[in-house]
């Protein structure tokens, strides 16, 4: 067999795989939520499985923290140069529904210290979380 047939024969049958993942994913997902702006048959194109790219996923939410000084010594609490967090809404794909939504949260303090956070919840709990978070920032903020 020569070098041409070869790399023929393993050109049809990676073309072959491919064509079946498309086919797979198509399967998983017939439509994506609004919020969905994954791209699925990019991802199968780049070598990931049909299951992995089905995941619908919004872009990340970045930000980043600012340096932290203690009020009264001056020192430095936290640093902020590279700490922040990652947040996206991820839902698994599947054609009976969309899946249950998740809030993923990555949050790293800049000393590759990463903790990565999976909050399986509704959108009425994410609004009651976020009142939360907004109270507990008035009492810091009100207690300084």
């Amino acid at each position: 067999m020569s070098d041409t047939t070869a790399t023929r024969e393993t050109f049809q049958q990676t073309a072959g795989e491919l064509a079946r993942e498309h086919t797979l994913l198509e399967e998983l997902i017939p439509s994506c939520p609004a919020w969905c702006n994954s791209e699925h048959h990019r991802a199968v194109d780049e070598g990931v499985t049909a299951e992995a790219a089905a995941v619908h996923s919004t872009a990340d939410l970045v930000g980043r923290l600012e340096e932290l000084r203690n009020s009264v010594t001056g020192q430095v609490v936290r640093e902020g140069r590279s700490a922040g967090w990652d947040l996206i809404l991820q839902a698994p794909g599947d054609k009976r529904c969309w899946g249950t939504p998740a809030v993923n949260l990555d949050v790293y303090d800049g000393h590759k210290t990463r903790q990565h956070i999976v909050l399986n919840m509704t959108g009425g709990e994410a609004r009651v979380l976020a009142r939360q978070l907004l109270h507990f920032a008035d009492l810091l903020d009100l207690s300084s």
